[in-house]
């Protein structure tokens, strides 16, 4: 096989050489009256003189002259109209995109057949004269310089007797099958083009191999030959793997252009084309023409395979090459005509058209198969045993060689080849490197090394579909002629070899139709992946869920129980400690919920409320609430908030971005180890542009980072004027180990931990950073996390930086501020906590106490009847889930009998472990005034019990009663 370069120098040189079988002139219109016939001639072929009916003696009295200085008055006429209708064939916008230029030395990819217009002269008689008959033929050169080849009508007729150019294509046409395939069409078409042009020993149909680009994969296959009967011929090139390259890229992409090239005489010597000065330049583009020279490159193989002429047939199906009708004659030299020509260029046509449909059919075909095949899926439970029933049918389908599904990225069953597979890590490698969340369920391509992969993954399936070296699947065959030169490199045995030793590092591209089967494939997987991915995802979430709730519940149960057995024998000191330990696990318990209840709660609420608060204030509440568990991990936390910034007042959702801090930090405390640090600082910039110039430079220090923009949504940046909203950046930056570069992406996934090695090291439940990326996205911020992987060392560490635009002017009547939330602790008993509180306070109260809504009902309308003996009825706290009537119809039902009744309204008070928005409307929508959220924090029920004595006393001041509480 030639190098391409080599082949490249041989065709610029056979750019500017025709055959010696004709001659060939280049000319111009012009306007000038110097040229009668308004035709230039700017180049001629050297042997143009030699011709009988030239007038000139020599090239030079020729260039630059009028064409009627080479051609009688009536030849110049046909010419001239031969110009015009060329001229009218093409399409201005095409001129342009179907030039090539010789310096170039290259094609456009979507370059068109040629038109090329046809006539017939007798430039040698005088007008009603007998005379050879010659054919002329106009085509394209440069920009506004038409070509003339001018060949001897006819066949040479001293061989092979002559065909019409109708009658032979008619010949051809029948002898086409119809509803046969691509092989059996061109094959029949080759053994009747045998028939028809008997000057050629043997006719081929080469086809070459298709890849994903349409062109060819580096290799085509003769698929069908017919020797000529009588021919002295032992050899066969049928099944002979030819590599593709052999035949040029700009020589196959020349075939888009012409169709067809032939060969006379493989031997001959080529005839230089003499230009105009002016021309040099600027060189004659010839690539349009009949006559052109062939390489010498491409002379040298086809005389060591003993080849004396060749003609070769373009197979143009849908813009692409699909194959050849290639030509050898062993024998003689062979000029066919220009008849002959188009009549084998039309018969081709016409086959490409059919191959054409052929391949339409057969992707219709391809298509149903498959989604049979797919229709199997039904039957199954899992894809795996789908896999194992009918991979032998989806491989053939898809033309892949394997086909792989990994489970949760820890096992991997090949279906297929076995000696083509993908180990764990590089499963891992494709689904974590790909980096985009989004793209889950797309295909994806890779190549890896000899290997082409595409995949998609579904849930926590990974799916991959492999192919192999293309040197697996072409094999040699044939048995062609001995090389004339034995020590010729240049042979289909050599170059075969050397392209299998250099394309066994290339995989088979994915063509376009096999991408959409794999889409296909891919739909028909998705459903019954998920479906079989959820239950499994869903068991391990909810499995890790219990054991984050059921480990520190046997804390406190544990507790208790030390408690119980150790009554009157613990010391109180010893008993606090016991006391504080349950706690701690009671704290760890209602951190899980929380977590599962925000997820819940901002699901599908993308309300931001906007309040007024410090912008410092979310960081001092999150080291006030994290401060005793980093003590306990003894992790240092330092927080550094510079002046204006610790007493600037912002607008935003308080609660939102405390959530994020406390969060960061918390997450940043876990994964530090003992001894420490965790940074907690607050920086504000003026504009998006100042953030990222500073993210550029705080990333410089890690390994590895990534960045997460919301796509917009309720809280705009554009909710204040542009001079009021300010970009900032809440910072969490810890000491410890890292992450991986590969799991920075997926840090933000719900429930979804990182670990580092076989087992986990920190308990929790994934959700903290989603929770964080959740409350970003909502207030249109940035998401930022930059680290270093160090799990031996003490270099590692990771930075996490959350960007929110937040507005610092004054806020508007319509806007609430927000109230710090205090420290959650353990739950007490209602009406423990009541008795004590008005005891403490020297108050005479009496508390009732009902076990369901009907009787807590009784209960208030009894209390409501004896207000005249002395008591009046505060209040009352109503849990939303009593039994037969819930706290919520209770109130209504209270609320009517106060109107009914024309008594006072009291103050209601629910009681519920629901703290979303929705049900505290719907609670106060019945009547009820405030709610309580178990388990409830220091002094809130003592403050709403303040609040109901307050109550009934202003009311008792305004009717002027002295009824006591």
């Amino acid at each position: 096989m030639r190098s391409s370069g080599g082949c490249d120098g041989d065709m610029r040189t056979a750019s500017t050489h025709i055959q010696s079988c004709g001659c060939a002139f280049a000319i111009e219109e012009t306007a000038d009256d110097m040229y009668p016939s308004g035709l230039r001639i700017l180049g001629v072929s050297q042997n143009a003189v030699e011709a009988p009916w030239a007038y000139a003696s020599s090239v030079s009295d020729l260039l630059g002259k009028d064409l009627g200085h080479l051609l009688r008055v009536e030849c110049v006429r046909t010419v001239r109209s031969l110009v015009t209708r060329y001229a009218q064939a093409c399409k201005p916008s095409h001129e342009d995109d179907d030039h090539i230029s010789p310096k170039a030395n290259r094609i456009t990819a979507d370059a068109c057949p040629s038109p090329r217009i046809r006539g017939e002269l007798r430039p040698g008689a005088a007008s009603g004269a007998e005379g050879d008959i010659a054919s002329f033929t106009v085509t394209g050169s440069n920009p506004g310089v038409y070509l003339v080849d001018v060949e001897r009508h006819g066949s040479d007729c001293a061989r092979v007797e002559h065909t019409p150019g109708l009658l032979l294509l008619g010949d051809l046409l029948e002898s086409i099958p119809v509803g046969s395939n691509p092989v059996e069409s061109t094959a029949a078409l080759c053994d009747a083009l045998a028939k028809s042009m008997p000057a050629y020993d043997r006719v081929m149909v080469y086809r070459f191999a298709p890849d994903g680009s349409g062109q060819d994969d580096g290799s085509g296959e003769v698929v069908h030959e017919s020797v000529r009967a009588g021919a002295d011929i032992g050899s066969s090139y049928l099944n002979l793997r030819f590599p593709a390259l052999d035949i040029p890229p700009i020589a196959r992409k020349l075939f888009k252009l012409v169709g067809v090239r032939f060969i006379a005489d493989t031997s001959a010597p080529a005839v230089p084309m003499i230009t105009l000065h002016d021309q040099a330049s600027s060189p004659l583009d010839l690539f349009r023409s009949a006559l052109r020279a062939p390489a010498e490159c491409h002379l040298r193989y086809l005389r060591n395979m003993g080849v004396k002429a060749s003609l070769v047939v373009s197979i143009a199906v849908d813009g692409g090459t699909w194959g050849l009708f290639s030509f050898h004659s062993y024998t003689r030299t062979v000029h066919p005509s220009c008849e002959e020509r188009l009549s084998v260029e039309m018969a081709a046509s016409v086959v490409s058209s059919l191959i054409s449909r052929y391949q339409r059919e057969e992707i219709a075909a391809t298509a149903l198969s498959l989604s049979r095949t797919l229709g199997n899926l039904g039957n199954y439970t899992r894809v795996n045993d789908f896999l194992s029933a009918d991979h032998h049918s989806l491989l053939g389908i898809l033309d892949v060689d394997a086909v792989i599904l990994c489970e949760h990225l820890r096992s991997v069953t090949l279906y297929g080849k076995k000696d083509i597979t993908l180990s764990l890590e590089e499963c891992q490698e494709l689904r974590n490197g790909d980096g985009d969340e989004s793209s889950e369920m797309a295909i994806s391509f890779r190549t890896l090394g000899a290997r082409g992969v595409a995949f998609f993954w579904v849930r926590s399936f990974f799916v991959a579909f492999l192919r192999g070296s293309i040197a697996n699947s072409v094999k040699w065959a044939g048995n062609p002629d001995a090389p004339v030169n034995k020590d010729e490199v240049m042979t289909p045995r050599a170059s075969f070899e050397l392209f299998m030793r250099t394309s066994g590092a290339r995989c088979k591209a994915w063509s376009p139709l096999t991408v959409d089967l794999l889409n296909m494939v891919r739909q028909g997987f998705s459903s019954q992946l998920y479906a079989e991915a959820l239950p499994a995802d869903l068991q391990e979430t909810f499995a890790r869920v219990s054991h984050e709730l059921r480990t520190p519940f046997h804390g406190v149960m544990g507790a208790l129980e030390i408690l119980e057995a150790g009554n009157g024998i613990m010391g109180a000191e010893e008993q606090l400690d016991v006391i504080r330990s349950a706690l701690r696990c009671g704290g760890s318990m209602m951190s899980t919920l929380n977590d599962i209840l925000e997820i819940a709660k901002d699901r599908n609420n993308t309300e931001v409320v906007r309040g007024r608060f410090s912008a410092s204030g979310p960081i001092v509440l999150a080291v006030a609430a994290m401060g005793l568990f980093a003590a306990a991990e003894s992790v240092e936390l330092t927080v550094e908030i510079g002046p204006p910034d610790d007493v600037l007042e912002v607008t935003g959702d308080m609660r939102r971005i405390k959530a994020i801090v406390q969060n960061l930090v918390n997450n940043a405390i876990k994964f530090t180890p003992s001894g420490g640090k965790v940074r907690i600082s607050l920086v504000v910039f003026d504009s998006l542009q100042e953030v990222t110039d500073w993210w550029a430079k705080e990333t410089g220090r890690f390994g590895a980072q990534t960045w997460m923009a919301s796509s917009g949504g309720e809280s705009a940046p554009g909710t204040g004027s542009s001079q009021a909203i300010k970009w900032h950046v809440y910072c969490v930056e810890d000491s410890g180990i890292g992450v991986l570069p590969a799991d920075l992406p997926h840090l933000v996934e719900a429930y979804r931990q990182i670990s580092h090695g076989a087992s986990r090291s920190h308990a929790g439940t994934g959700l903290g950073l989603h929770i964080c990326r959740t409350h970003m996205e909502a207030m249109c911020g940035s998401f930022g996390i930059a680290s270093t992987f160090s799990e031996k060392d003490t270099s590692g560490g990771t930075l996490f930086a959350v960007v929110l635009p937040l507005d610092s002017e004054e806020p508007g009547a319509a806007v609430n501020t927000q109230e710090p939330l205090e420290a959650e602790v353990n739950l007490r008993l209602l009406d423990h906590k009541i008795r004590r509180f008005f005891k403490d306070n020297g108050a005479d109260v009496e508390v009732m106490s009902a076990t369901d809504g009907f009787i807590a009902l009784e209960m208030h309308e009894a209390a409501r009847r004896n207000q005249s003996h002395g008591s009046v009825l505060a209040g009352m706290f109503i849990d939303f889930h009593m039994p037969d009537l819930d706290g919520i119809e209770c109130t209504k039902r209270i609320r009517l009998l106060e109107a009914d009744n024309g008594w006072s309204r009291i103050m209601i008070c629910g009681c519920t472990a629901d703290p979303t928005q929705a049900i505290r409307r719907v609670f106060q929508n019945a009547g009820g005034d405030e709610v309580i959220s178990k388990p409830w924090c220091p002094g809130q029920v003592e403050s709403i019990c303040n609040a109901m004595v307050a109550n009934v006393l202003n009311a008792e001041q305004k009717s002027g009663g002295d009824g006591g509480a």
